[in-house]
């Protein structure tokens, strides 16, 4: 084997093993990304010229459990339900461009029809949402919880509160607790707005 094969061979050794470190570069940084950040989407709408870039949203919860959950609980009034065990988190755009967050919820199982779970939340120290069902949220809310502007750096955090409504009919009331369960986690959509420059059509 002459010089110039063997600094070929070199060469094609050397960009293998680059791509192989970049790929599990890549992996890791996906496990990585899995185990320290909630789910979340990135989306982007508008009219003008768009360009999507890559976003950061953390969601941090309180308690360390991303699951919300009523187990064995009965109908209660809405005054009740408000003092309910509540579930706080925080969203925190981590990006550095701004953008409008919405909340929703996914991962969810129930055998409480959606038009007896009721559910409010408020952001910071200030007031509870009116109560609503999740009947009403997914027929007239598109599914969004809340939606809210963060800037870059920006966190806010939020506190929501289920209950079953006291409106359950007594024929699925009467059924035993054990058998009614809901189970769901927060997801957070951001979207983001970035207008293309105008192109000078003289140039």
């Amino acid at each position: 084997m002459n010089k110039k094969e063997i600094k070929e061979k070199n060469i094609f050794s050397a960009t293998k093993i680059k791509i192989i470190v970049f790929l599990l570069f890549i992996i890791a940084s996906v496990v990585l990304m899995g185990t320290s950040y909630a789910r979340y989407t990135t989306s982007v709408e508008g009219n003008k010229k768009i360009r999507l870039k890559a976003t950061t949203f953390d969601i941090i919860f309180d308690d360390g459990n991303e699951y919300i959950s009523l187990t064995n609980e009965g109908p209660m009034s809405d005054e009740d339900g408000l003092q309910n065990e509540s579930y706080t988190f925080s969203v925190q755009n981590s990006s550095i461009l701004d953008a409008t967050s919405k909340i929703y919820l996914s991962d969810m199982t129930s055998t409480i029809p959606n038009e007896y779970i009721k559910f409010a939340i408020k952001k910071g120290n200030g007031d509870y949402s009116s109560p609503m069902t999740l009947q009403y949220l997914y027929d007239e809310m598109d599914g969004i919880i809340y939606e809210d502007d963060l800037d870059s750096g920006d966190i806010a955090t939020y506190t929501i509160v289920f209950w079953i409504s006291d409106q359950m009919p007594n024929s699925i009331n009467n059924e035993s607790l054990m058998n009614k369960s809901f189970r769901t986690k927060i997801t957070v959509e951001t979207i983001q707005k970035v207008e293309e420059p105008e192109q000078n059509q003289n140039s």
